[in-house]
């Protein structure tokens, strides 16, 4: 064979065998492309925090309204904050902030004073007022239906002891029983009963389950001192009122006029300056007793072993 026909028909197969593979190639599908999965991260699931829902200053109370959870972005100590699942929101019922704290901001514990803490009654009074106790029993405490953060009037009844003429009294010349009664302050705070504040943390708490059961917390208590927020003036009025007479306490109602003149102290302490009621205008029983004259009573010489009393009665 010739050189040049070896030449041609290497060619052929050469050309023949490239065009195979091409086409080859050209027929083939390209794979489809590899689907890549982003790895996202989990967000950490943080505890809920506390929150106040609306501004709070010294001396509000803090019940169901004030108070809120919120999602929270961060871990907050445990120690610091008040976290939802270890904590509950009925437990700062009826405390207070010792400074103003913005709506949203989160509750801190070493803000926080609850009812029987050291410092609660100071934060809860208001700036330039003052905290005075007085004695009370189940009668000039109304029975039992007063309580922490409600608001009074004092009213001062003198002794009828005291008004019958008693021995060493300086009115022990008055015939007849001339009990008086003022209102000495009007619509005053009540702070606490017996030095605590228990009853009004079960006035702000809600029944979180309306399948609760009452308790003998609602059942009616008598105190033996009422602490009262006043002015300077009137500590001074009320300490020598309780040393010449009783203090009764009149509860004062929540609505209309009485609520709004409880952002007065100064007004209703100027307004307290009313009238003695005495008993010539309570009743006209003695208005038919005339009066005693020394030939009206009778002197008896009594003796008692050693000892002699003089007795006298109405003829």
């Amino acid at each position: 064979m010739k050189a040049s026909s070896v030449f041609f028909v290497s060619g052929a197969l050469i050309f023949a065998l490239g065009g195979a593979l091409l086409g080859s190639a050209l027929l083939t599908s390209e794979p489809p492309p590899k689907t890549v999965t982003k790895v996202v991260p989990k967000k950490p699931n943080y505890r809920a925090v506390l929150v106040a829902s609306n501004t709070l200053r010294p001396g509000d109370f803090m019940n169901a309204t004030s108070i809120e959870w919120r999602a929270a972005d961060k871990q907050y100590p445990e120690d610091a904050f008040f976290l939802k699942g270890l904590d509950e929101k009925s437990q700062l019922y009826g405390a207070t902030v010792t400074q103003p704290i913005p709506a949203g901001t989160e509750l801190e514990s070493d803000l926080l004073v609850s009812p029987g803490e050291p410092g609660f009654i100071a934060s809860v009074l208001k700036p330039g007022m003052r905290a005075v106790a007085i004695p009370a029993d189940v009668v000039t405490s109304n029975a039992g239906l007063i309580s922490g953060g409600d608001r009074v009037d004092v009213i001062l009844s003198l002794k009828r002891d005291y008004e019958q003429g008693a021995n060493n009294n300086p009115l022990a010349t008055i015939k007849l029983p001339k009990l008086a009664s003022q209102t000495l302050l009007r619509n005053v705070r009540v702070l606490s009963l017996n030095g605590t504040l228990d009853a009004f943390r079960e006035k702000v708490q809600k029944v979180e389950s309306k399948k609760e059961k009452k308790t003998d917390s609602n059942k009616r208590k008598s105190y033996e001192t009422v602490t009262l927020e006043v002015l300077p003036k009137d500590v001074e009025r009320l300490t020598v009122a309780r040393e010449v007479g009783i203090l009764q306490l009149a509860l004062r109602s929540v609505q209309g006029q009485d609520l709004a003149l409880s952002t007065s102290p100064e007004k209703d302490s100027k307004e307290s300056q009313s009238e003695v009621t005495t008993l010539g205008q309570v009743t006209d029983i003695y208005d038919s007793f005339k009066p005693m004259e020394d030939d009206d009573m009778t002197s008896v010489l009594m003796f008692r072993g050693e000892e002699q009393d003089t007795a006298e009665f109405m003829n």
